[in-house]
């Protein structure tokens, strides 16, 4: 027969090739154990452990672990031949070259037969994790998966059990996910774009049924709509999310959230003057200028457009910022001149005129207004 050091050699190189690939550590147990080399059984699993849970962020399969009880109290039958050893190793070792891309597509693999393992049941219960992509409690996965509450907690056993997915908390206050984002890449890889959208419709009704929603989580509801192809929807809480968010003084989240209502389509006066107003708190007053002038375009007479404009004026004004309360107030005094307010035009053009000069002054100029 084979020599146990070619079986040994083998099972080593093949962990070289890939990292990830659980059954050639455990070939490596095996014969490690089978030779009396218990201290060296115990090493090379807890290099499995290692590298799963900082690759992967799951643990090995419950019959791994079973092994390694069975190494523990000598109870390991014996393993397969070494000839047996190197001749699996040769059929099953990837093909070399020693590549990241290599060992990525292996844990791919690998998670790929776990979740072509376990029942339909769990396998939905992941993929529902997969789409809300952060921890959340069983009631929302629930909700979400289309499950009873016995399906659901025996799926998170099964899924657990395997390492695919990761419970944490107390069990009344538990949150569930999935063990890591490979899990959800891979899932999400194998879903038709339909039960996807199905998913994330799911998952934006039953979060948006929740009382005391928050500007994250409106912000959360109005992702899952836009995932799930409904536009009109994930205009309305995008808006909403930017409403609340702009009501605690976060006005970058504000911006952010106004971006997505017009990346789904929602380009109204409301949301370009709820920006230009948001990037004028955040003194970004060249964005300011561009959204104030693009709701001005959409309806120059809109009473809103006209008060935001002064409004801007007057945030620049008590932040002190000079250069852009003449550039903002410039902009004030064009649009009151296009709707024929031509004495409150003038007057504006003055002040922006004296402003200037200040400005100008400051910066070592010496540029004076005259009449």
């Amino acid at each position: 027969g084979g020599r146990p050091g070619d079986a040994l050699g083998h099972a080593r190189r093949r962990i070289d090739v890939d990292p990830l690939a659980e059954p050639a550590h455990v070939d490596l147990i095996h014969l490690l154990a089978a030779q009396g080399d218990r201290p060296g059984a115990f090493a090379a699993y807890r290099t499995l452990v290692e590298v799963l849970d900082t690759q992967l962020g799951i643990a090995p399969l419950p019959t791994t672990q079973a092994l390694m009880e069975r190494v523990r109290t000598g109870t390991l039958q014996a393993p397969e031949s070494a000839d047996r050893a190197i001749a699996r190793s040769a059929v099953t070792a990837p093909a070399r070259p020693d590549e990241e891309l290599a060992a990525v597509e292996g844990a791919a693999a690998g998670v790929l037969n776990r979740l072509l393992a376990v029942g339909d049941t769990t396998r939905q219960i992941i993929e529902a994790l997969a789409v809300l992509a952060t921890p959340v409690d069983t009631d929302l996965l629930r909700d979400v998966a289309g499950r009873t509450a016995d399906e659901t907690g025996a799926a998170i056993a099964e899924g657990t059990g395997v390492g695919l997915i990761t419970v944490a908390g107390a069990t009344d206050a538990s949150e569930v996910r999935v063990a890591h984002r490979l899990v959800a890449d891979v899932c999400r890889e194998g879903l038709p774009l339909a039960r996807e959208r199905l998913l994330h419709a799911r998952a934006a009704d039953a979060l948006a049924r929740r009382s005391g929603i928050g500007p994250a989580a409106a912000d959360r509801v109005g992702r899952h709509f836009a995932a799930a192809g409904d536009d009109g929807s994930a205009a309305v809480w995008f808006v909403t999310a930017a409403e609340a968010h702009a009501r605690a003084g976060d006005h970058a989240a504000a911006v952010d959230a106004l971006r997505s209502a017009q990346t789904v389509g929602r380009n109204t006066v409301s949301v370009y003057v709820a920006l230009g107003t948001a990037l004028v708190r955040l003194r970004r007053t060249s964005e300011a200028l561009a959204a104030l002038g693009r709701a001005a375009e959409i309806a120059v007479d809109d009473p809103s457009v006209l008060q935001a404009a002064e409004d801007a004026v007057t945030l620049a004004e008590i932040s002190g910022d000079g250069e852009a309360t003449v550039a903002l107030r410039s902009h004030y005094a064009d649009l009151l001149h296009a709707a024929g307010r031509i004495d409150e035009a003038r007057e504006q053009q003055q002040r922006w005129a004296v402003e200037l000069s200040v400005l100008l002054n400051a910066h070592g100029a010496d540029w004076t207004v005259r009449d």
